[in-house]
C-alpha cells in the first residue's frame, strides 16, 4: 500500500509545473548522481520496486554507526541520556558500511534543458559550486543576497522594482560533495525567455565586477546574525542546525563559527567567488506554457 501512496505522490508531482522544472533542473545540473535524482525516484523504480533491494539498503545503511539523536530543551542531560542508552541504545551495533563517493558528471559550458506545461513560464541558472563547509561557501551565500533579499539587492532594485521580469531571486546551497547557486525569474506578458536569461546574466556579471554597494554587507551579515540567533534561541531551531552540521559531517564547534565567516566576507570576496563559481559552465532550464 504504501508504494501506491508514493506512486500517487509522484504522479502528482509530475502535474506540478514547479516540481516537474525542479526535477528536470536537479538532472541537469548534476546528471545520474543522487544529487540529480528527485526523493520520490522514477517512474521505472516505482513501477517495478524489489522488497528485498529495499531491505537490503535499510540493513546495510540504518545502522547506529550513522545515526545521530539529537536533543534540544529544558530537560537534565543524565536523565535524557540514560534513557536514550536504555531504549535506543539498545540497537544492535553491527559494523557500518562505507563507499566512495558517486563521481560528477562533468558540466562544461552552457547547458540547456526545455520542458513545455501548463502554468506560467519560467527560467532557471545554475551553476555548481562548493561543498558544505568550503572556505568559499559564506561569500556565495551573500553574493546570493547581494542579488536578492527582498529589498535592496540587485534583482530587487534592477529588475523587480521596475517591473522587468517578475518575481526574481537567489540562493547557494551547500552539500556534502559539491553545492549549487541557483538564479531564477519569470517573464512579463509577451516577454522571451531569452531576454530573462540575459537581464538575469547581466546582474550575476555586475557581482563578478564588483559592481555593487559594499557597505550592504555589513547590513545583511547583521541581518543574519538576528536571524540565526532567533533560531538558536528555538529548541526547533537549535536541533535542526545540530543535525544539519551532523548530516554535512561539519563538527558542531566548527558550525558555530559560521556567523564569524560570514562577518568576515569582504566584497573583494564576493566578487572572486562571483568570478570564480558563476562563469560559462551553467546549466539553463527553460518552462514554456503548454500541455505537457
Amino acid at each position: 500500500w504504501e508504494v501506491e501512496t508514493v506512486r500517487e505522490e509522484k504522479n502528482r508531482s509530475l502535474d506540478d509545473p514547479a516540481r516537474a522544472l525542479q526535477d528536470a533542473f536537479g538532472r541537469g545540473l548534476f546528471g545520474d548522481h543522487p544529487y540529480g535524482t528527485s526523493v520520490l525516484g522514477t517512474i521505472e523504480d516505482l513501477a517495478r520496486p524489489s522488497v528485498s533491494a529495499a531491505e537490503a539498503f535499510f540493513s546495510t545503511w540504518y545502522r547506529p554507526c550513522n545515526l545521530a539523536v539529537v536533543l534540544s530543551g529544558d530537560f537534565e542531560a543524565a536523565t535524557a541520556l540514560a534513557l536514550v542508552e536504555r531504549t535506543l541504545g539498545q540497537l544492535p551495533a553491527g559494523d557500518c558500511a562505507s563507499r566512495s563517493p558517486r563521481p560528477l558528471p562533468p558540466l562544461e559550458g552552457r547547458t540547456e534543458v526545455s520542458m513545455v506545461h501548463r502554468g506560467q513560464p519560467e527560467l532557471r541558472i545554475g551553476w555548481r559550486t562548493v561543498p558544505a563547509g568550503h572556505p568559499d561557501e559564506p561569500a556565495l551565500e551573500l553574493a546570493a543576497q547581494l542579488l536578492s533579499n527582498g529589498g535592496t539587492g540587485l534583482f530587487d532594485t534592477q529588475l523587480e522594482q521596475p517591473q522587468r521580469v517578475r518575481s526574481p531571486s537567489a540562493w547557494a546551497q551547500g552539500q556534502r560533495q559539491a553545492g549549487s547557486f541557483v538564479v531564477r525569474a519569470r517573464p512579463r506578458e509577451g516577454q522571451g525567455l531569452d531576454e530573462v536569461e540575459a537581464l538575469l546574466m547581466e546582474q550575476v556579471a555586475r557581482l563578478a565586477a564588483g559592481d555593487f554597494d559594499g557597505r550592504e554587507l555589513a547590513n545583511l551579515v547583521r541581518n543574519e546574525e538576528v536571524s540565526r540567533l532567533e533560531d538558536l534561541h528555538d529548541n526547533r531551531g537549535r536541533a535542526a542546525a545540530l543535525a544539519r552540521s551532523f548530516i554535512l559531517g561539519i563538527p558542531w564547534a566548527e558550525a558555530r563559527g559560521e556567523l564569524r565567516r560570514l562577518a568576515a566576507v569582504s566584497a573583494d570576496d564576493v566578487r572572486r567567488v562571483a568570478a570564480t563559481w558563476l562563469g560559462g559552465d551553467r546549466l539553463v532550464a527553460r518552462r514554456r506554457s503548454g500541455e505537457p
